[in-house]
């Protein structure tokens, strides 16, 4: 089974050598810090902090629309590509959580006048839905049986992942091409 991570063409040759780690400072810290704030203040425990952890897509697709989709609007920096790990036997602590919640957040910080894609009311109801949907998973496998729970699911591993589990990078050229389609098999959907 695979995980696939988004990753900047700057970071990857680090990436490959270390493995890949919680980042240290995004443009994320203050709506992650928000997250630990409102969760505390609505009585939700979040079984994980956000910015100790590593961020991934458990279907493929999910990275193909989102290195799309983060070509017309840069928030983060490049993301070119894909950062394949084999996810088979991850020891780590591993959540789930429904992305498009905090996608819903990251619009409401970052755009003018948010999309009809947004599934939350407010800034807080989007933090709210997000922290009320992240899930402690026992083993990888059982993220295939709660992945229909969610618009678009990522996967958090807690520490990062080590350099070993990496297969693969598939760089944004390859990801943009007309009918590309993953080599890497991908749970089942019930």
């Amino acid at each position: 089974m695979f995980l696939y991570h988004i990753a900047g063409v700057e970071t990857i040759q680090t990436i490959l050598e270390e493995g890949l780690s919680p980042s240290a400072s995004t443009y994320r810290d203050q709506m992650e810090s928000d997250l630990a704030t409102v969760a505390e203040q609505n009585n939700i425990s979040l079984p994980v902090t956000r910015q100790n952890a590593v961020f991934c897509y458990i279907m493929f697709h999910e990275v193909v629309d989102s290195l799309r989709f983060s070509r017309g609007w840069n928030i983060g920096g490049k993301r070119p590509g894909a950062v394949v790990i084999d996810a088979e036997g991850i020891k780590e602590e591993l959540y789930v959580a429904d992305f498009n919640y905090f996608s819903d957040v990251i619009d409401l910080t970052h755009m003018e006048t948010p999309n009809d894609a947004m599934r939350s009311e407010s800034y807080e109801d989007a933090l709210i839905n997000y922290a009320n949907s992240v899930t402690p998973v026992t083993a990888y496998g059982s993220v295939a049986d709660i992945d229909g729970e969610h618009r678009t699911t990522e996967v958090l591993i807690e520490d990062g992942i080590s350099a070993s589990r990496i297969e693969e990078v598939i760089f944004f050229g390859e990801v943009d091409a007309e009918g590309y389609y993953s080599p890497y098999p991908v749970p089942p959907s019930s």
